[in-house]
């Protein structure tokens, strides 16, 4: 298999183990937004970023199609720093994965000056420079053409999550509750607005558990802005946060610039 197909089946074997532990501090309700689940993140991204300099170079993607990544100018064993340097970019997924699939490499790779070879590979590369035969792989026109529009891409599909994320909100009773004080509000009648022209553009939830007292307190943190008619170029904005205590949603502290 060539090296190019080889590193793909790794790259996403790579990814399925680091993405394992994040999935299960997402997913499993009894350790959801608990000390457990910010651990489970913290440990599925140091091995997303760390995966390399773990296991010598050679992750456990890698180490099973006998892949290994090395120094490009001096082709010995990359030292931990850059194996590092070179996960980084695993944040900007669909253009690694772009990158790879149209030049062999990644942006990583680019940016750390390393390479990744089979043993195989690797003494037939020693040989073609000591010929003096093996040029660079050189980026051209079209594979930066690609690059942007999968960026851009990847940065409108970015924001339609966050924006489907926080409509997929409305549906709580913290956002009911948070809605009706609002229309309620000296504040908002002074304004004279739509509530059309209402929109949601914060939430944020957190979740206190008590070992002492066996009680939780969740607290929401949701953010509006007003923009249309008088409010079209700046927009006011509405903070209200809300208290879950006893079973209860409750408004416990209200902001907003519409008084300033």
């Amino acid at each position: 298999m060539h090296e190019r197909l080889k590193r793909i089946p790794a790259f996403l074997i790579d990814l399925i183990l680091a993405f394992g532990p994040v999935i299960m501090a997402v997913i499993l309700p009894d350790i959801r937004r608990t000390a457990v689940s910010g651990m489970l993140l913290a440990a599925g991204t140091a091995l997303l970023i760390l995966r390399d300099r773990i296991f010598k170079g050679a992750s456990p993607g890698k180490r099973l199609f006998g892949l290994r990544v090395y120094r490009r100018k001096t082709l010995e064993p990359a030292k931990p720093g850059l194996c590092g340097v070179r996960n980084l970019f695993v944040f900007f997924l669909p253009v690694e994965l772009a990158v790879l699939l149209s030049t062999g490499e990644t942006l990583g790779d680019r940016a750390a000056g390393t390479i990744v070879l089979s043993e195989k590979s690797l003494e037939q590369l020693r040989k073609d420079r000591e010929r003096g035969t093996i040029g660079e792989n050189k980026l051209k026109r079209n594979h930066i053409a690609l690059i942007a529009a999968v960026m851009l891409l990847e940065m409108a599909a970015f924001a339609g999550l966050v924006q489907l994320g926080l409509q997929s909100k409305k549906s709580t009773e913290e956002y009911a509750v948070a809605y009706a004080y609002l229309l309620e509000s000296e504040s908002w009648q002074k304004l004279n607005a739509e509530e059309s022209e209402i929109r949601l553009n914060r939430y944020h939830l957190s979740t206190y558990h008590s070992f002492t007292s066996k009680e939780t307190t969740k607290t929401a943190q949701i953010g509006f802005l007003v923009k249309g008619g008088d409010f079209l170029q700046k927009g006011v904005s509405f903070l209200v946060v809300c208290r879950w205590e006893d079973g209860v949603w409750t408004v416990a502290e209200f902001y907003t610039t519409a008084d300033g």
